[in-house]
């Protein structure tokens, strides 16, 4: 996994944390306002990141139109949690069970993680 690139809606504070832990982070928001899905997934595929959101219309892009994509997907799937949630949750998959989420879609909820092969 080369990094990770966070959707529009992804707060900052998980955005800086992932970036304070070492990784990279192109952020949409920061970069790209108002990309389009579509191009959010032709840019994670040809960069080689990891998405990170918390828009289920990525899930419908690649498993009910068959959009091509292997890169990776975090969907955040929280509720009534603090804005450094996202973050606390990835870095405790990544280093307390290094979890890998490079050709994966990864749901996380509150009280669930789970994974598919992309």
């Amino acid at each position: 996994m080369r990094g990770f690139l966070a959707d529009e809606h992804i707060p900052l504070s998980t955005i800086q944390g992932l970036r304070s832990a070492g990784h990279y982070v192109l952020s949409i928001r920061e970069d790209h306002q108002s990309m389009s899905d579509h191009l959010i997934l032709e840019l994670a595929e040809r960069e080689e990141l990891v998405v990170i959101t918390n828009d289920r219309d990525f899930g419908d892009l690649i498993f009910n139109e068959k959009k091509a994509f292997t890169a990776g997907l975090i969907y955040c799937r929280l509720t009534n949690v603090s804005p450094t949630k996202i973050c606390e949750l990835i870095l405790y998959h990544i280093d307390e069970f290094g979890v890998e989420f490079s050709g994966q879609f990864t749901v996380i909820s509150n009280d669930r993680f789970r994974q598919r092969v992309l």
